[in-house]
């Protein structure tokens, strides 16, 4: 198992599949817990309204209704979707662009075709920055 630098804390651990070490990992799981109660107690509250009553920062909440984990519950937020720039729920793209996105990976059998997609612009720059 390879020792890694905790994306958050910088602090060194052992993992195959995580980025954040157990402790950061624990911290992220009582945030969600916070924040999850108290939009079911508060609904449609907006993302700087969560941070101030929760503690919990706000670019954490995002990352929550990014990955979609906050679907179940109302929150209100603006994010928009990072290919074409349409107001989105969750996530990071919009049910159109993930549709392109996807027909795009499903034909392209080589890097070249992938690198082909990003170049006509079906990801966001920030997309390409993470591979």
């Amino acid at each position: 198992m390879p020792a890694i630098t905790c994306k958050r804390c910088g602090k060194l651990f052992r993992s195959v599949n995580r980025v954040i070490c157990p402790e950061c990992l624990e911290k992220e799981k009582q945030s969600y817990q916070t924040v999850e109660k108290y939009l079911r107690e508060n609904p449609g509250a907006t993302v700087a309204e969560i941070a101030q009553n929760t503690e919990v920062d706000e670019k954490v909440i995002l990352k929550f209704i990014k990955e979609g984990r906050l679907k179940e519950v109302e929150v209100s937020v603006n994010l928009k979707c990072e290919a074409c720039g349409k107001p989105i729920a969750s996530g990071r793209l919009c049910p159109a662009c993930m549709s392109k996105f996807s027909a795009g990976l499903n034909t392209a059998g080589s890097q070249n075709d992938k690198a082909s997609a990003l170049k006509k612009g079906m990801l966001s720059k920030r997309l390409k920055d993470e591979k």
